[in-house]
């Protein structure tokens, strides 16, 4: 039924024939443990030696495990996808039940389960992207953040106010130390933070 399998193993690739027996075959999947093996499925090839075997391999590998009447995907495969969407995405994205269901379908609506998993880890297409919003958590970091800006530069500004206003303050106080000056601004900046309050008195510097 099948007609060659295509082993990549590290940078080299082995066709191998398919025509070994079952215990040869046994003892080449021990062998091909832990690498990757792609899969080649002729539709139209000699090796596949009647329609119905061709069939069945679609049936059994590629189709939806089940489908309804129409043939399209059952209920029960759509919700266990909806399930894998959210465990995958649930932290990153907030939705309606029917945006995830609309997804769902976006990712099964080929009918070839082999590829579904694929779909699940991809991001999400463009026009279930724009019926998405951020997750709270992930809301919650960047106002957590935005915070923590605001408040950096909250404290720049401060900082320049009450430099201002120390030279201001002891402006014909004469000469005095520079290092002491600058602890003396930083001192009084974060002090008051959000405020700025008396000027320090001129024999603290």
């Amino acid at each position: 039924m099948l007609d060659k399998v295509h082993a990549r193993q590290s940078e080299k690739k082995n066709i191998v024939d398919c025509s070994k027996s079952e215990a040869d075959w046994n003892i080449w999947l021990q062998s091909m443990h832990d690498k990757t093996v792609t899969l080649l499925i002729y539709d139209y090839e000699v090796g596949i030696g009647r329609k119905q075997d061709h069939q069945v391999f679609i049936k059994d590998c590629i189709r939806p495990a089940e489908t309804d009447r129409a043939g399209a995907v059952a209920e029960v495969s759509l919700r266990e996808i909806v399930g894998r969407l959210q465990d995958v995405w649930g932290a990153t994205y907030d939705g309606e039940a029917v945006v995830w269901r609309m997804w769902a379908n976006e990712a099964t609506r080929n009918l070839d389960r082999s590829t579904w998993d694929d779909a699940v880890l991809a991001q999400p297409p463009p026009r279930i992207l724009r019926l998405l919003r951020a997750s709270n958590s992930r809301l919650q970091k960047h106002l957590n953040h935005l915070n923590h800006s605001t408040s950096i530069a909250l404290d720049c500004v401060n900082a320049s106010i009450g430099t201002n206003g120390v030279i201001d303050y002891y402006d014909t106080a004469g000469t005095f130390d520079r290092v002491e000056f600058v602890k003396s601004c930083q001192d009084f900046a974060y002090s008051k933070r959000a405020a700025v309050g008396p000027y320090p008195r001129a024999n603290s510097v």
